[in-house]
């Protein structure tokens, strides 16, 4: 089917402006639905099916040129089926003042005298306009304003008794008048004009105004396309969810077409959704659900427009369902960072899909592309390009398009989910890219002078992802520093994974440096730690979202990344700090070589003061006020982030390692077996475990001889398979089990040291201390106050 031209008519001056609220209003003026067809009876009966009086019929006789005095004479010698008869320069003036929402007077047409008379009749704008005429599909003008173009086909001896019928009983003519006008100059300009005019038809009708299988057709298209969007009747590649969602619509036809009941309900749901996510007040917490929730309808929606195969199987019950299955060959892509937040709904429905991703950034007065990691058989693929807002067009939306065309991916096989859509963008890409499907729940009104989408919802990403009112002006890329009213959205972070691509997350703002003062706490406000609590536990990242040899260390994406990176280090060493304990810090840094990563977590929020020391500017800093190192391991220390690190250290700030060499201690790890280690601790150390004492007369030891009645087995904590939670050192392997012990949220971390065990096995030969190196544990309280009884109370009563 052909649609409207995709030049969208000049609002005229009568024409009121766009709904703020992005819906079209029952009283807003809307594009009509134009249909040509060249025979009255079966528009008479396409209308009377409508039973909808904003249905007008316009016929091209009415446009006929007024005969001269000579040509009045001798009618029968006027070629009346010729196009020169008709004045198509009025017809098309009127019908484009129609879509412009102007009244029109269209000309009355006497039969009897060839003349126009009287001042006409007036025609008001309608939802649906019929053009009705033997050549209306002549003249490429007419055919341009057409959304449907309709050839009725009937036999030759059907169409001469017709004409015979109407001439001799409405215009006053005897039978062989119009047998010699029919021999003369209706067969032939039938033959000559008319009939090569069938090529340029959506819909041939045969048999006229008895098809009704064909008619009913055409009258359920048209109810459909009244309840859509007026870009949707003009471009084919536009999908709004539903596809019929104004509220006004199904009343109209709630009589007629019973599930409109279905279609009512479900564009409530989706009008209460938008508006919670759009109001200014609604907290973060309810933004993302509801956001979520639209975001699932729109992708299972787009997943409706992909290629199927039926397929027959046999059900419990032994019975035969024939049924449809979907292609295989999918993947997603996402536009960094908005269109992150609509990767859970594409795994929630495909499980196991690959998921590419594009950073594209403002240069100018365009768009350069920064990153892409897509697929490397992506040509050959069904694409879900996610950005939830398509506000101009000619942004990254385009170049994302782009790109995937120069991958080799077909313009067919991109379907573009959006949750909000402006027109201003949906007319550049479908004008663009006409075979690219666009996919969303709302089309709004337009943009503002900003080019920012209206009524909108503001900027998703960082509604959604809870940085929005943050400055990121000057960024530090070893730096992140992030205030405590970000704790909830942090908390949510690997639960229900939606900073999974932390990697590539991080290549907009989150390992920036916040230096608001308001947001830098210096001080700890009490002494309290804030413990969110998730009893469901973390689910491992999803393939396609790190490489395999993923790292901390942030490269760069232009130039040459190798320059920022000589020595790639091979292990992660981790330190909780506050600012107080920088000295000692500053001397266990400096016994780690190039072949460690530093990353540094700040309880107290005084990154910058580290800047003192030169090698802070090659550390990694992380700061979130008042928290312990378990809390930010869950949450920034995800196994598959630390991928490319063979071990990891994760340490206290009150650690004396002047006898400690991690080289020689990484290399009597490795020949020993050790999953989980920890340096010994010297015999000034305080109260420790025997296991964890450092012995003199060995490199490793495994077990040691606890109090009585401690170890019901040799091979059981803490007499072996045990190691204290100060200075831990994990492998790969045992740190990805490791993880999943944190996801609840331990505070100090006590009891944890009782379970590593169950990360390797055996765990009695593969957990052990090294007490060639090792270290004195100064047990300053952690952060700064906290650890200490308090009014009577154990630290970790209350907890």
């Amino acid at each position: 089917m052909s649609v409207m031209d995709d030049k969208i008519p000049a609002k005229s001056q009568n024409q009121s402006s766009p709904q703020r609220n992005g819906a079209q209003s029952p009283n807003r003026y809307k594009v009509p639905f134009i249909i040509a067809s060249g025979k009255t009876t079966v528009c008479n009966v396409i209308i009377s099916r409508l039973h909808d009086r904003r249905v007008v019929l316009i016929n091209q006789d009415s446009f006929y040129h007024s005969l001269s005095d000579e040509e009045s004479a001798n009618p029968q010698n006027y070629n009346f089926d010729h196009p020169d008869s008709f004045d198509t320069e009025l017809l098309v003036s009127c019908m484009e003042a129609l879509i412009n929402g102007q009244s029109v007077n269209i000309p009355d047409y006497d039969y009897k005298t060839h003349q126009k008379i009287g001042p006409g009749r007036m025609v008001n704008p309608s939802d649906v306009i019929i053009l009705e005429g033997i050549l209306v599909l002549h003249d490429e003008r007419v055919r341009d304003l057409m959304n449907i173009k309709i050839f009725v086909d009937s036999d030759s001896d059907v169409r001469l008794g017709r004409r015979i019928k109407r001439d001799t009983v409405e215009r006053g003519r005897n039978i062989q008048y119009v047998l010699d006008q029919y021999a003369n100059h209706v067969k032939p300009s039938f033959e000559e004009f008319i009939l090569p005019s069938k090529k340029h038809a959506d819909i041939i009708i045969p048999r006229g105004a008895d098809n009704n299988v064909a008619i009913d057709l055409i009258v359920q298209h048209i109810r459909t396309k009244l309840g859509q969007h007026d870009l949707c009747k003009i471009y084919q590649n536009l999908f709004v969810i539903p596809s019929t969602f104004q509220v006004n619509t199904c009343i109209i036809y709630l009589v007629f077409v019973q599930w409109c009941y279905l279609i009512m309900f479900l564009v409530l749901q989706i009008r209460g959704m938008h508006t919670l996510i759009r109001d200014a007040k609604t907290r973060k917490h309810d933004f993302v659900f509801y956001a979520d929730r639209l975001i699932r309808l729109v992708v299972e929606h787009g997943l409706g427009h992909l290629p199927f195969t039926e397929k027959q199987l046999v059900t419990p019950t032994e019975s035969i369902y024939t049924g449809v299955v979907f292609c295989k060959r999918l993947c997603g892509v996402s536009i960094i960072r908005s269109g992150e937040s609509m990767e859970n709904a594409l795994r929630a429905c495909c499980k196991g899909i690959k998921i590419g991703k594009v950073l594209i950034q403002r240069e100018g007065n365009g768009r350069q592309l920064i990153y892409e990691k897509l697929p490397k058989d992506i040509a050959s693929r069904q694409v879900l390009l996610l950005d939830p807002v398509l506000a101009s067009g000619c942004d990254s939306a385009m170049e994302a398009i782009s790109l995937l065309l120069n991958k080799g991916v077909s313009e067919s096989n991109i379907i573009f989910l959006n949750l909000i859509a402006a027109p201003e963008g949906i007319r550049a890409v479908c004008k663009q890219y006409p075979r690219l499907k666009i996919v969303t729940s709302e089309i709004d009104a337009g943009l503002n002078e900003h080019s920012r989408v209206i009524p909108g919802m503001g900027q998703f990403g960082d509604r959604y992802f809870g940085t929005d009112g943050l400055d990121h002006s000057d960024k530090d890329y070893t730096s992140m520093n992030l205030p405590s009213t970000l704790l909830p959205s942090i908390d949510l972070g690997y639960i229900e994974d939606k900073y999974s691509g932390l990697s590539s997350q991080a290549l907009l703002n989150v390992w920036s440096s916040l230096r608001k003062k308001s947001i830098l706490l210096h001080e700890p406000e009490d002494t309290k730690i804030w413990v969110p609590t998730n009893p469901r536990g973390a689910e491992t990242l999803p393939p396609g979202i790190v490489t395999s040899e993923s790292d901390l260390y942030l490269r760069r994406l232009y130039g040459t990344p190798s320059e920022d990176l000589i020595i790639k280090p091979r292990y992660l060493v981790t330190f909780t700090v506050g600012y107080e304990q920088k000295d000692n810090i500053n001397k266990a840094v400096k016994k780690f070589s190039e072949n460690f990563s530093i990353l540094l977590f700040h309880y107290d929020g005084r990154t910058s003061e580290w800047n003192e020391f030169e090698w802070s500017h090659r550390a990694i800093h992380v700061s979130v006020p008042k928290q312990t190192k378990w809390w930010y391991a869950k949450r920034f220390l995800h196994p598959d982030i630390l991928a490319s690190y063979d071990y990891i250290f994760i340490w206290d700030e009150d650690l004396g390692l002047e006898d400690f060499d991690p080289e020689r201690y990484i290399s009597l790890v490795k020949k020993h077996g050790l999953e989980i280690s920890q340096p010994g601790l010297s015999a000034n150390s305080g109260l420790t475990w025997q296991m964890t004492r450092k012995q003199n007369d060995s490199e490793v030891h495994k077990e040691a001889e606890e109090r009585d009645g401690w170890c019901t087995d040799p091979h059981l904590p803490p007499c072996a398979a045990f190691v204290e939670i100060m200075a831990p050192v994990f492998s790969r392997n045992a740190w990805r089990c490791v993880w999943y012990m944190i996801q609840n949220d331990l505070v100090h971390g006590w009891g944890l040291d009782f379970s590593l065990r169950r990360c390797v096995e055996p765990a009695h030969e593969k957990i052990g201390v090294v007490d060639a190196q090792w270290v004195v544990h100064q047990t300053v309280p952690s952060l700064g106050n906290q650890g200490k009884s308090e009014n009577g109370k154990a630290a970790w009563e209350g907890v």
